[in-house]
């Protein structure tokens, strides 16, 4: 799979019920041996737990300009060993994970896949976006 967008967030996007200026977006680290991208997933809740390594974590700084949506780098910190991080996951936090809505799924990302040490990995976005439309 190739990096995408989840069909559900673009048709939240053009309905006008996402705000990823206003919302807090998180970035996750999933071992693709236990998650796949699937277009029908919508929420957070479709990620198995045992997918996700070590916590998500906020992208700081965001920027929307011009159909360009771009934040800072991101650091997973204290990154538990076993598992490979073969993809991120970026999605809207909500109050639940029901209502934290899917964003993209990124696995050809430079350094991916990447197996973790414990020690922290530092995730530096497309210089150009995170994503665009």
């Amino acid at each position: 799979m190739a990096n995408t967008l989840y069909p559900k967030f673009k048709e939240a996007l053009l309905s006008g019920d996402i705000d990823l200026a206003g919302e807090p977006v998180l970035a996750m680290l999933v071992d693709t041996s236990e998650y796949a991208f699937d277009p029908a997933h919508d929420a957070l809740n479709d990620v198995p737990a045992d997918a996700r390594i070590g916590d998500p974590q906020a992208l700081d700084d965001k920027t929307i300009t011009d159909g360009v949506f771009n934040a800072a780098e991101v650091t997973f910190t204290a990154v538990p060993a076993g598992g490979v991080a073969g993809a991120i996951v970026i999605f809207a936090q909500g109050a639940s994970e029901a209502q934290s809505r899917l964003v993209a799924f990124f696995d050809t990302v430079g350094g991916l896949p990447i197996t973790p040490n414990t020690g922290d990995l530092i995730v530096e976005w497309d210089a150009a976006a995170i994503l665009y439309l």
